[in-house]
C-alpha cells in the first residue's frame, strides 16, 4: 500500500502549534510519509506569493492533518488551507489539543484528541492507520464522485404546465424535513467556497397531451416528495458515517422506559424531531395503549404525530417508509447539522422545477425535472443520537 503525501496545518499564534507540528512531522517521517509544514516566515518565502505557493503544496498532497490548538480559528492561513483541502476532496484529519476549538467545516472528521503527556502515542497511532484511512477515503470518494452530465435542454412550459410545477414545489415544502433537522444557510461564495455540492433530483417522462388534466397532478406533485425523501436519505447517510448507534434491550421499549431513554439521550441538547423506523410502529402503538391512565404522550394531526414531554414540549415524529428506509430511531437537535443550498437563480427557491426535453422521445414527450443542489455538514455530533432496541 503506497503512502499518501501529507500537509500539516497549524497556527503558532498560541505558541504551541508549531512545536506540535514539528513533532508530528518527525513521527510521520519516521513512518515513511512525505510531509510538508509550510512556514510563512521562512527566508525563501519572504516576498513570494504565499497563497499561490500554499495552493500548489496542498493540491499535490492527498491528506491534510490539522493541529487544532487554541487559536486555530484565528488563523487566516489555516482557514485557507482547510478550504482548499475541502475543495480538492482531500482526506482531512483534525487532531484536537485538549479542549481547543475545531473549525466548523471539519468538526465532523474529528476522531483524535491529544495533550502534553500523550501526544507522541496519539501521533504514532495516527501514523499507523493513516494509509488505510486514505484508502477508505479514496474508495468512498469514487463512489460519490458524480460525472459531469450535459445540462438538460429547457423547453417552453406547455399550457397548463405552471400549475403542475407549482404542485411539485408545494409538495416538496410540505414533506421536506430540512427546516426541522438543520440550520439552513443559502450558499455564499465568500463564506462557503470550500463546500462541495451534490444534486438531488428526479425526472418524470410525460406525454405532451396530459397537460391541463387535473388527474395528472397527483402523479406530478409526488416529485416534490421524492426530492424531499432524497434529502432525508442524504442526511441519514451523513449521520450514520459519523455517529454510532446505541442499543437498548427490548425490555425498555415500554412507555416509561422509552420516556426515560429520551430524557437520558436529550441531556445537553434541545431535540425537535425523532425519526422512527416504521417496523416499530405496532410496538409503539402498544406502548401508548399501555401508558398510565390520564397521560396523553402523543398528539396526532395533519398527517404527523407529536410526542409530548413531561414539561409540555413537543417532539415531532417522522416515520420511515420504503422510500426513506430506517432501522433505528434518530433524535435530532437542528443545531447538529448545517444545511447549505444553492437557490434557484430565477425563483430563489431551494427546489428547481422545470420542463426539459425528453431525451428518448422529444417529439411526443417532455420531462418534468425537479432538483435541488445541496451540501450538509454535521457540525456538532453531540446533538444527534441514533438508538435502537434489540
Amino acid at each position: 500500500m503506497s503512502l499518501p503525501q501529507v500537509f500539516i496545518t497549524y497556527t503558532n499564534k498560541d505558541g504551541s502549534g508549531k512545536r506540535f507540528a514539528i513533532e508530528l512531522q518527525r513521527i510521520l517521517s519516521r513512518n515513511g510519509y512525505d510531509t510538508c509544514i509550510f512556514d510563512h516566515l521562512k527566508q525563501e518565502h519572504l516576498g513570494a506569493e504565499l497563497w499561490y505557493l500554499l495552493t500548489g503544496e496542498i493540491m499535490k498532497r492527498q491528506v491534510l492533518v490539522v493541529l487544532c490548538t487554541r487559536d486555530i480559528n484565528r488563523s487566516r492561513g489555516a482557514r485557507f488551507e482547510i478550504n482548499h483541502a475541502l475543495e480538492g476532496d482531500k482526506l482531512i484529519v483534525p487532531l484536537r489539543f485538549e479542549d481547543a476549538p475545531v473549525p466548523d467545516p471539519i468538526v465532523i472528521y474529528l476522531r483524535d484528541h491529544f495533550n502534553e503527556t500523550n501526544y507522541e502515542s496519539v501521533f504514532t497511532s495516527v501514523a499507523k492507520r493513516l494509509a488505510k484511512s486514505y484508502e477508505e477515503h479514496s474508495q468512498q470518494s469514487e463512489i460519490f464522485r458524480e460525472k459531469p452530465s450535459p445540462e438538460p435542454k429547457i423547453v417552453t412550459t406547455p399550457d397548463g404546465g405552471d400549475q403542475h410545477l407549482d404542485s411539485i414545489i408545494k409538495r416538496y415544502h410540505r414533506d421536506s424535513v430540512v427546516e426541522h433537522v438543520s440550520v439552513v444557510e443559502n450558499y455564499n461564495a465568500s463564506l462557503h467556497s470550500g463546500l462541495t455540492f451534490r444534486s438531488i433530483g428526479v425526472r418524470l417522462a410525460t406525454p405532451r397531451d396530459v397537460f391541463g388534466d387535473p388527474s395528472h397532478y397527483l402523479i406530478v406533485d409526488r416529485l416534490g416528495t421524492y426530492v424531499a425523501w432524497g434529502e432525508r436519505n442524504y442526511l441519514m447517510d451523513l449521520w450514520r458515517r459519523h455517529v454510532q448507534t446505541q442499543s437498548f434491550p427490548l425490555t425498555r421499549f415500554t412507555f416509561q422506559g422509552f420516556r426515560e431513554i429520551l430524557n437520558e439521550l436529550s441531556s445537553g441538547m434541545n431535540p425537535k424531531v425523532l425519526f422512527a423506523p416504521i417496523d416499530m410502529f405496532p410496538g409503539f402503538m402498544s406502548m401508548l395503549i399501555n401508558a398510565p391512565w390520564g397521560t396523553r404522550p402523543v398528539k396526532w394531526g395533519d398527517g404527523e404525530s407529536l410526542f409530548v414531554w413531561e414539561d409540555g414540549k413537543e417532539l415531532r415524529i417522522r416515520w420511515s417508509n420504503k422510500y426513506a428506509p430506517l432501522d433505528c430511531f434518530v433524535l435530532i437537535d437542528p443545531l447538529a447539522t448545517r444545511w447549505y443550498v444553492k437557490p434557484d437563480a430565477k425563483t430563489g427557491d431551494r427546489l428547481t422545477a422545470i420542463f426539459v426535453e425528453d431525451e428518448k422521445d422529444p417529439k411526443t414527450k417532455v420531462d418534468f425535472l425537479a432538483t435541488t443542489v445541496v451540501s450538509a455538514r454535521l457540525v456538532n455530533p453531540d446533538r444527534l443520537k441514533l438508538f435502537k432496541f434489540e
